[in-house]
This record gives C-alpha cells, structure tokens and sequence, in this order.
C-alpha cells in the first residue's frame, strides 16, 4: 500500500508548509496566532491535518490570513507537478 497523498491533498499540505517555512512560524507559533482570531487547533492538531493535507479551505483561508500569505495560483501547477514524490 502507498503511503503517498492524493494530489490535492499533497499540493494543500506542501503550499500550508512552504509558507510557514518561508516565515519561520512553527505549528506553535501558528496555534497561537489561531487562537487570537478565536479559532482552537491544537499544534498536534495541526501538524497532523497538515502531514495529511486534509483540513477545511476555511482553515486554509485562516491560516493564510494569520501569516499574511498571498497565493499565486501559477504556483500550484508546479506543486502539482512535484507532488509525484510527495509522502
């Protein structure tokens, strides 16, 4: 059995952490900063819908908006492309 996310899944989870890692904001830091706008996710909880790229585009949208991300949608296609390796 492969262990290798769906595609979307892949590409979700590589955008959220390339963005975080761009930053330096670490699943703790980004709780915290959740939780100031009033939304509850647990670092664990976090790390774990990130690893597995499953989590509600709501959370998407917040998380970005907590980090003050802009998404290129050129980019995505790219991420995709990639995402043949992706674990």
């Amino acid at each position: 059995m492969s262990n290798k996310l769906p595609p979307w899944n892949c590409v979700a989870s590589r955008l959220v952490k390339a963005e975080l890692q761009k930053r330096g904001i670490k699943y703790a830091e980004l709780s915290s900063m959740l939780a100031e706008m009033g939304i509850q996710q647990s670092p664990a909880n976090l790390r774990s819908k990130l690893s597995k790229g499953v989590f509600s585009a709501s959370l998407l949208l917040q998380i970005f908006h907590v980090i003050a991300a802009d998404i290129n949608p050129s980019e995505l296609g790219v991420i995709l492309r990639g995402c043949d390796k992706c674990n």
